[in-house]
C-alpha cells in the first residue's frame, strides 16, 4: 500500500476524530451507547433502572418503546448486543471514544477498498479507485463521525469478504473461520447482516478449492458470535433468537392493501435503488411516526430538516456502472459455465451479495423504512463492494486524469453552490434529486460506449470525475452539514445539564424529542432519565418517589412538559428552580426545576 495513501488515511483519520461533534444525530445512537453503559457495569440492563416502578417510561433510549410491555425492572435495551463488547475499551474516552469506532472502521474498509481491488486489478490505479469512491463518492463520513455502528457493521462485513476471497484463492481455511466471525460479528452490530453472513459463505461455497472444509470452517467462525448474541439476548429479552429485538421485530409497518407484494417489491426497489421520489407518501396511519420527513409537492422530494432523502444512485452516481459490471460478470459466469478469472469471479461474489440484500429489502416494501437519514443507510454495507465494482470495471480503459480532475472539480463547486446557496428551496430539491441521475445515465452509457472501443476516453473521465465530485460535494454540503448542525444543537442542550449543576445519582425527567438529546451525560455522570409521556405518565409519581428513596436528586426539563403532569409528580414536595442556561443560537433556553425530598411549606409550592 503507498505511503501516501496511508498518509492520506491518518490524516483524514485524525480531522474525523477531532471535529466530531459529541450530540446525537438520533435515539438510535442512545439505544447503542445504553448497551455500552450497562456492560461496563457489568451486566445487560439499562443501568440505574433496578428498583424503580416498571414502566415504559424508563425506556427513553428506545426508538420503538410503544409495543414494548414491562412488566419488571431494570429494563433492558433490544439493541443487537455485539455492538457492547466491541466499543467497551472506546467508551473510557467518552462519547468521542464510541465515534472514533465507526471512524476507525472507515478508515479500515476504505484501506480494504484499496487493496482488494489492487489484488485483483491490473494496476494500482484500482486500488486508488475503489477507495476514492468508497470514501469520496459514497455517504460514509457521516456515519464516520456518528455514534451509531453503520460503519462498524460495515467493515466488519467487508473485511469478512476480503477474507472469503482468499479461500478462494486457496488460503487456508482458517482463514474461513476467520471470515465466518467477522460477518458473524457484522450480523451482532446490525441484524440484517445476517443476510450478508449468509450470501459471503455462499461465496466460499461455490468457489473455495475445499469447499466442504473451509465451508465448515466458516460455519464454526459464524457460529462463535452467533451463539454469543443468543445468550446475550436469552438474558436480556428472553429469546434464543440471535437476531431479534423482541416480539414484532421483523412485522411489517405497511402492507400492500392488495397483497400484490412483487409489485410493491419492484417499485420498493426502484425507490431506494434509484430514485426515492418514486416512494409513495407515508399513510396517515405511518405518519405520526415520520413526523421528521415531508414530501415536497412541487418536487416530489422527501425531505428532512431541509434536505434531501436519496436513492442509492442519487447518492452515488457512479452507481449504474458498478452495477452493470456486477450483471456482467455474472452473465459471463453462466455462459462459460463457471470458467471465469479471479476478478470475474470476485464480481460474481460481490454480485450475490448484492443482489441478495436488495432482494431481502425489496420484498419487505414499503414497511420497512431506514428512518431518519439522508440516504439509504440500510445499503451502507454494499458501498464498498460496488466502489471495488467500479475500480475493476474501469480498470482496463485508459482515463484521463486531467479531465478527471475538471469534472471532479466543477461537480463538486456546482454541488456546494445547489447546497449552499439554494437550501431549503425546491430548485435544490429538484437538483440533487435529478441531477445525480443525468450524471449516472450519462456515465454508463459512455463507459458501455468505452467498453466497445469507441473514442470517448475523454468525456468518460470527464463524467467518472463530475460522479465522484458531485456525490462528495452533497455529501459535504448537505448530509454532513445536517448532521451535524442537529449534531451542535443537541450537544449544547447535553452540555447544558453541565451548566445548570445536574450532578452524580440524579435522575431527569423530560419528553419526547429532547430525552435523547440528554443521553450522552449519562457517559459521564448517573443519571437515570425517564420520559413520563411513553406511558402517559401513570407511573411518574411513584418513579419520583422511588428515585428520592434511593438517594437521588431528581429534575425536570420543563420544555413541552405537561404541567398537569408536573403537578401530580411535585405534589406534597418543595420546588427549586434552576436558573436558565443558554444554548445554541436561535434555540430555546434550558429550564430545569428540581424536585425535593423535602415537603412543602404549609402554603404550598408550584
Amino acid at each position: 500500500m503507498p505511503r501516501s495513501f496511508v498518509a492520506l488515511l491518518l490524516a483524514g483519520g485524525v480531522l474525523l476524530v477531532a471535529t466530531a461533534i459529541p450530540g446525537v444525530f438520533t435515539v438510535d445512537e442512545d439505544h447503542y451507547m445504553v448497551t455500552v453503559l450497562a456492560l461496563q457495569q457489568g451486566q445487560l440492563t439499562a443501568p440505574g433502572t433496578g428498583g424503580l416502578p416498571p414502566s415504559r417510561s424508563l425506556l427513553y433510549f428506545d426508538p420503538y418503546p410503544y409495543p414494548r410491555k414491562i412488566e419488571a425492572t431494570p429494563v433492558s435495551p433490544t439493541a443487537p448486543p455485539l455492538y457492547a463488547p466491541l466499543a467497551l475499551p472506546f467508551s473510557v474516552l467518552g462519547w468521542r471514544g464510541l465515534v472514533a469506532v465507526n471512524t476507525l472502521a472507515f478508515l479500515g474498509a476504505a484501506a480494504l477498498c484499496f487493496g482488494y481491488a489492487r489484488r485483483y486489478g491490473a494496476s494500482e490505479r484500482a486500488g486508488w479507485l475503489a477507495a476514492g469512491a468508497f470514501a469520496l463518492g459514497g455517504f460514509g463520513l457521516e456515519y464516520a463521525q456518528g455514534l451509531w455502528p453503520h460503519a462498524l457493521a460495515m467493515g466488519l462485513g467487508f473485511a469478512g469478504l476480503v477474507l472469503a476471497a482468499r479461500v478462494r484463492d486457496g488460503a487456508s481455511p482458517a482463514l474461513a473461520a476467520a471470515s465466518g466471525l467477522l460477518v458473524g460479528l457484522a450480523a451482532g452490530v446490525r441484524y440484517q447482516n445476517v443476510v450478508l453472513a449468509a450470501l459471503v459463505g455462499a461465496g466460499i461455497a461455490l468457489f473455495a478449492p475445499r469447499r466442504l472444509l473451509a465451508g465448515l470452517a466458516f460455519a464454526a467462525g459464524l457460529a462463535l458470535p452467533l451463539g454469543a448474541a443468543s445468550l446475550m439476548n436469552h438474558a436480556r429479552l428472553d429469546t434464543w433468537n440471535p437476531v431479534s429485538k423482541g416480539p414484532g421485530y421483523l412485522a411489517s409497518g405497511e402492507v400492500s392493501e392488495d397483497g400484490a407484494r412483487l409489485v410493491e417489491g419492484g417499485h420498493a426497489l426502484l425507490a431506494r435503488v434509484v430514485d426515492f421520489s418514486l416512494r409513495p407518501a407515508l399513510s396517515p396511519r405511518m405518519q405520526p411516526y415520520h413526523a421528521y420527513m415531508h414530501k415536497d409537492p412541487a418536487s416530489g422530494a422527501f425531505v428532512i430538516e431541509d434536505s434531501v432523502k436519496k436513492a442509492w444512485l442519487q447518492s452515488s452516481p457512479w452507481l449504474g456502472v458498478a452495477l452493470v459490471a456486477v450483471l456482467m460478470a455474472a452473465v459471463a459466469f453462466a455462459r462459460k459455465r463457471g470458467r471465469v478469472t479471479p476478478r470475474q469471479r470476485e464480481l460474481v461474489c460481490g454480485g450475490i451479495i448484492v443482489g441478495g440484500m436488495l432482494a431481502i429489502f425489496a420484498w419487505s416494501g414499503f414497511g420497512r423504512t431506514d428512518g431518519l437519514c439522508f440516504n439509504q443507510r440500510y445499503l451502507f454495507e454494499l458501498t464498498p463492494i460496488a466502489a471495488v465494482a467500479l475500480a475493476w470495471a474501469l480498470d482496463d480503459l485508459p482515463l484521463r486524469l486531467r479531465e478527471g480532475l475538471v469534472g471532479a472539480g466543477v461537480a463538486l463547486a456546482a454541488a456546494l453552490a445547489v447546497t449552499r446557496l439554494a437550501n431549503g428551496q425546491p430548485f435544490e430539491f429538484f437538483t440533487l434529486m435529478n441531477a445525480p441521475l443525468v450524471l449516472g445515465a450519462g456515465l454508463l452509457f459512455v463507459w458501455l460506449r468505452a467498453r466497445r472501443g469507441a473514442r470517448a476516453l475523454a468525456a468518460l473521465s470527464l463524467l467518472l470525475g463530475a460522479s465522484f465530485g458531485w456525490a462528495a460535494g452533497v455529501h459535504l454540503g448537505e448530509d454532513l452539514a445536517t448532521s451535524r448542525r442537529f449534531r451542535h444543537v443537541t450537544a449544547s442542550y447535553r452540555d447544558g445539564l453541565r451548566v445548570a449543576g445536574v450532578p452524580d445519582r440524579a435522575a431527569l425527567f423530560t419528553v419526547r424529542g429532547d430525552d435523547d438529546w440528554f443521553g450522552p451525560i449519562q457517559l459521564e455522570r448517573d443519571v437515570v432519565i425517564v420520559d413520563p409521556r411513553l406511558d402517559a405518565g401513570a407511573a411518574a409519581p411513584a418513579t419520583v418517589t422511588a428515585l428520592l428513596d434511593q438517594g437521588r436528586r431528581v429534575f425536570v426539563s420543563t420544555r413541552d412538559f405537561p404541567p398537569p403532569l408536573f403537578h401530580a409528580m411535585a405534589a406534597g414536595r418543595e420546588v427549586r428552580a434552576v436558573p436558565p442556561v443558554d444554548v445554541a443560537d436561535g434555540h430555546p433556553p434550558l429550564l430545569i426545576v428540581e424536585i425535593l425530598a423535602t415537603p412543602a411549606a404549609p402554603q404550598g409550592a408550584s
